[in-house]
């Protein structure tokens, strides 16, 4: 009895070393950035809800592009982009959990699940970081909702301002939406659709509507116990091809002034970004910002750019989905994550070239964690040998959870096949830098 009893207390210490590893800037293979994976001790294990001075940080997983929730440590929340594009060509993966409803709603469903528990039914910021279906939602008049009232289809962003109070929009192209000259994007009709949503609310529910400004810290802020937490604060980094240089609220042009729409350019280019900072943790995304481009030219490189000024972080969100024109290996060796978040939503996302690059020698150590909220069978076998040593588990909601005071975080994988949401993994905690 004695000595089962030793074995036990043995087993159980051992399982607390691996659960509470951290990981940190130590090249020591014992004590590796990303320690290994502390089991689920319970099935269907519910994620904890959100408390006073954590910061939560959700990639939700709909199979239809990006859609990024958070809540700040006052409370505080914000939606980045609301995945909806619904056609399904042989390249699109299926709807999570399934097609019942249009993936908005799913994300709507899955938001309410979070505020709930604090009594919110409002969202204080929402953001578009460019202007592409995978991002604001598009629309098909035989399928989707359509509000009489406002005269504009519900899908994407547009079902989120309907089902949320939002407090402040941000996009890049407000109020003209006329940059750069002759843009597509600006004039396609999701586009417009969201627009005439936007305005909408603006005008009956008293929703303000503002063009993401570069360089501010100013315009994304703690709405409610901001002098709680002076530590907390969010850089708007990029969009439109103008960055934040570092210093003060300054800005350059890195695109060329007056820029029109040309054959080649794409959206992406124009990619808004920001970087959330919180004691000593640092989360980077913005949108499908691109390192390169098919028209050849040096200035697309805008993500290279960014890197440099943005300098290592503990958390990414990976660039264009983990896919081609983004995530160069510049960018990547100047922010150094400790782990990526890849929203995938076509059979090709992430690629394996793209995601070896975040594991390389010239990466962190190689030792960066990938997560991706969906991996396709067939993609899955591009991987190789390698698959489950660069991203395990493959699909689901990625969870970021900021400890109190910024200096350590955890990351769940929650299940994407129901709305119980329930814990599949946990990974952490993790050091910041």
């Amino acid at each position: 009895m004695r000595k089962n009893l030793l074995l036990c207390l043995a087993a159980f210490s051992m399982t607390l070393m691996t659960s509470y590893s951290c990981g940190g800037n130590s090249k020591d293979d014992t004590d590796p950035e990303v320690p290994v994976d502390p089991p689920v001790t319970q099935k269907d294990t519910a994620l904890s809800a959100w408390k006073s001075g954590w910061l939560e940080i959700h990639a939700i997983s709909t199979g239809k592009g990006e859609c990024t929730f958070m809540i700040f440590p006052d409370g505080t929340s914000m939606i980045i982009d609301a995945a909806s594009a619904i056609d399904n060509t042989d390249y699109k993966i299926d709807a999570v959990p399934n097609d019942t409803k249009r993936p908005s709603q799913w994300i709507a469903q899955y938001i309410n699940h979070c505020i709930n528990p604090l009594g919110k039914s409002n969202i204080d910021y929402a953001m578009l970081t460019h202007f592409h279906p995978d991002h604001l939602g598009t629309y098909d008049t035989s399928l989707n909702g359509y509000n009489p009232t406002g005269a504009y289809y519900l899908n994407g962003i547009t079902d989120i301002l309907d089902d949320f109070k939002v407090g402040t929009m941000l996009d890049r192209g407000y109020p003209d939406y006329n940059y750069p000259s002759g843009s597509p994007n600006t004039g396609a009709a999701y586009t417009t659709n969201y627009r005439k949503c936007a305005k909408w609310h603006a005008d009956n529910d008293g929703m303000k509507i503002e063009r993401f400004k570069v360089g501010t810290k100013d315009q994304i802020v703690l709405k409610y116990k901001a002098s709680e937490y002076p530590e907390f604060q969010v850089r708007n980094l990029v969009c439109n091809g103008t960055y934040w240089t570092g210093t003060g609220d300054e800005t350059k042009d890195q695109y060329p002034a007056n820029l029109a729409y040309q054959s080649g350019m794409d959206e992406n280019e124009f990619s808004a970004g920001i970087k959330i900072s919180y004691g000593k943790f640092d989360y980077f995304t913005a949108g499908d910002l691109t390192c390169e481009n098919t028209l050849g030219s040096t200035w697309a490189d805008i993500e290279g750019t960014v890197a440099d000024v943005v300098g290592e972080v503990d958390v990414m969100k990976a660039d264009h989905h983990g896919s081609v024109h983004a995530n160069g290996a510049h960018s990547l060796e100047k922010l150094s994550p400790d782990a990526v978040i890849v929203h995938s939503w076509r059979t090709v996302q992430p690629r394996a070239n793209d995601m070896e690059v975040f594991t390389s020698s010239k990466t962190n150590s190689g030792k960066t964690k990938v997560f991706t909220t969906y991996l396709n069978t067939k993609n899955a076998a591009t991987f190789g040998t390698s698959l489950n040593s660069i991203m395990n588990p493959q699909g689901g909601h990625v969870v970021i959870k900021v400890h109190p005071g910024g200096n350590v975080y955890d990351i769940y994988v929650l299940s994407d096949k129901d709305t119980n949401y329930y814990v599949q993994k946990k990974f952490g905690p993790y050091k910041c830098k």
